[in-house]
């Protein structure tokens, strides 16, 4: 009977563990200062994509990365660093929403290239 209830608490300590493990890392997400989504920009936020994450290359290289893993340029050199990446479709033009612009995420990007 022991053993029963001792194995019964290391599953349910086992389950505990995952549960937390898979909390923290939404946490971790929601938490991404890179992250650029509608509910952090409200109506600032400027693409059709929800959910970008900005992105940045020591040759200040800027650009925007969906959850699939799609690339969207901010600038010359991110255009020409990822002209060879299959995940690259275009500049961020394609995907901005009618009457706005990018300059300010193009300015944070800078900033996270230090």
């Amino acid at each position: 009977m022991k053993k029963k209830i001792l194995i019964t608490i290391a599953i349910l300590y086992g389950f505990f563990m995952i549960l937390m493990l898979f909390a923290q890392n939404g946490d971790n997400t929601k938490n991404n200062p890179n992250l650029l989504n509608i509910e952090k920009l409200g109506e600032k936020y400027p693409y059709t994509i929800d959910n970008m994450e900005l992105k940045c290359s020591p040759i200040n290289a800027v650009w925007i990365e969906s959850e699939s893993g799609e690339k969207y340029a901010l600038n010359g050199n991110a255009i020409n660093n990822l002209k060879n990446d299959p995940k690259y479709k275009g500049t961020t033009n394609l995907i901005l929403k009618q009457n706005k612009n990018d300059f300010d995420i193009l300015q944070q990007g800078f900033k996270i290239c230090k």
